[in-house]
C-alpha cells in the first residue's frame, strides 16, 4: 500500500452512505457560492481532489474535532491495520495543509518555501514539477515521512500574477492563529476556481480583497 491507496481507502469509507449527508453538508461549506463544474469539464476531477483533501485532512466530522483522516485511528477498521500500512495511516493524520513557493528541483526532491511555517522543505518528485516556474506558489497538502513530504492529488497553482497580493496577505496573517490562516487558503482556492470558471476576467478582479465583480 503507498500514500495514494490509502487516500482512496480513506475517500472511499467517508463517502459511504454512512458519510453521504456529510459530504454534501462538506460541499456546501467548501464551495460557497463557487457553482462545482459539470462531471464532464476538464476541471472537475482536479477540483474534485482538491475538495477531498480538504473534507479528508482538514474538516471535522460533524460531532466531533477530528477530520476523517484523524478519526480514522479510532475505528475498528483502521486500528486493526500493522506495519507498513498502520505507518502510512498515521501519517496521513499528521498531514498539513500548506502554502508552499517554489524554490528549485534538487535530485528527487522539489524545494520549496513554507509562507507561513517559515521553512523550507522537501518534496518528492512528482511529473508536475516539471511546469513550475521559480516563485510559483502552490497550494497543496503535505504528508510528512522521514525527512521529507509526498503530496496528496489535491494540489493547485496560483497564477504567477497572483503572488503579490498573496505575500501581502500572508505577511499580514503571519502571526495569526491557524484557524485564520486555513480561512484564507480556503479562500484562495476559492479564487482559484473562480479564475478557471471566469476566463474573460482579469487575475486582479478576482484575487483581491477589493473586488468590484459579482459572481
Amino acid at each position: 500500500m503507498n500514500y495514494g491507496d490509502a487516500i482512496e481507502k480513506l475517500s472511499v469509507y467517508f463517502s459511504s452512505p454512512a458519510y453521504e449527508k456529510e459530504v454534501v453538508q462538506a460541499k456546501s461549506q467548501f464551495f460557497g457560492d463557487v457553482g462545482v463544474d459539470d462531471k464532464e469539464s476538464e476541471r472537475y476531477e482536479q477540483w474534485m481532489n482538491i475538495f477531498f483533501d480538504w473534507y479528508l485532512f482538514t474538516r471535522p466530522i460533524s460531532g466531533t474535532t477530528l477530520p476523517p483522516a484523524q478519526y480514522a485511528l479510532e475505528i475498528d477498521e483502521f486500528q486493526q491495520l500493522h506495519g507498513d500500512e498502520k505507518r502510512i495511516f498515521m501519517n496521513l493524520a499528521k498531514s498539513e495543509h500548506s502554502l508552499l513557493q517554489f524554490v528549485k528541483i534538487k535530485g528527487d526532491f522539489v524545494v520549496f518555501k513554507d509562507l507561513f511555517r517559515r521553512r523550507k522543505v522537501r518534496v518528492v518528485n512528482n511529473e508536475f514539477s516539471l511546469t513550475l516556474e521559480k516563485g510559483d506558489i502552490c497550494d497543496a497538502r503535505l504528508i510528512p515521512d522521514e525527512d521529507h513530504f509526498f503530496f496528496t492529488k489535491g494540489f493547485c497553482v496560483h497564477p504567477l500574477e497572483a503572488s503579490r497580493f498573496i505575500l501581502k496577505e500572508v505577511k499580514k496573517l503571519k502571526k495569526a492563529e491557524p484557524s485564520a490562516q486555513q480561512s484564507f487558503q480556503l479562500e484562495l482556492i476559492r479564487m482559484f476556481f473562480r479564475l478557471e470558471q471566469y476566463g474573460h476576467l482579469r487575475c486582479d478582479q478576482i484575487y483581491t480583497r477589493d473586488s468590484k465583480v459579482r459572481f
